[in-house]
């Protein structure tokens, strides 16, 4: 069994991608290249059954009610954590 410093250490990259490798790359990447990339990761909330599932979590779960923009960009920051 793990334990609980090892859990966390485990944790430790995938979740700084997820802020680092979604939210931080609008300022890398810029205005128009991220809305670009946001709106690719909107098509593929539409046809990828992987992507689909995380937008629909996210939806109907704790971002319910949230702005549209909002969600895509925090689909895309749970795909980048969880392929870490």
């Amino acid at each position: 069994m793990e334990s609980e410093a090892s859990q966390v250490a485990d944790r430790i990259v995938p979740v700084v991608l997820h802020e680092m490798g979604s939210h931080g790359l609008q300022a890398i990447m810029g205005q128009k290249f991220y809305q670009k990339l946001m709106a690719q990761v909107a098509h593929l909330a539409e046809t990828d059954p992987y992507i689909a599932d995380i937008y629909k979590t996210l939806k109907e779960g704790k971002m319910k009610g949230e702005r549209e923009a909002l969600i895509i960009e925090e689909t895309m920051a749970y795909v980048v954590e969880n392929e870490a």
